[in-house]
Parts: C-alpha cells; structure tokens; sequence
C-alpha cells in the first residue's frame, strides 16, 4: 500500500510543478492548456486524497462525519 501511496505523492507533486511553471504562460494558448490541464488534475487529486481519507480516518482534524468505515464496521460486516 505505501507503493501506491508513494506513486499518488509523486503524481501530485508532478501536476503541481507542472501548475506552477506553466501559470506565467497561461495567457498563450498552449500555456493555458497545459495551466488548465495540471489544475484540474491537482484538484481532482487532492479531493480523491480528501474522499479516501475521510473514509478511514479524520483529514486534517476534521471531526464531523469522517471515519465513516472504522465507525460503521459492524454495519458493514453483518
């Protein structure tokens, strides 16, 4: 599991570098594209990140309606 963990770090890391060298160029054409495109893929993965934690534990400390499997096991199990 810490593979893929390792892998979902580095490909966010990449789409942000790639956000942030191409946001000077984001007026041009393909600047926007690629500005657009890195974007999208850092929010959409740090909302993933935010949705598979919040299944398991509390992201950052969140108290209210997270942990939802640890807490419904029972549920789950039955």
């Amino acid at each position: 599991m810490g593979d893929f963990r390792g892998k979902a770090n580095w490909a966010l890391g990449l789409v942000t570098a790639g956000y942030l060298a191409s946001y000077p160029f984001s007026n041009g054409v393909v600047g926007g594209m690629v500005c657009s495109t890195c974007g999208a893929a850092m929010v959409g993965g740090i909302a993933d990140w935010f949705a598979v934690t919040a299944l398991f534990r509390r992201p950052l400390g969140i108290p209210w309606r997270t942990e939802l499997i640890p807490r419904n096991r029972d549920k789950l199990l039955n």
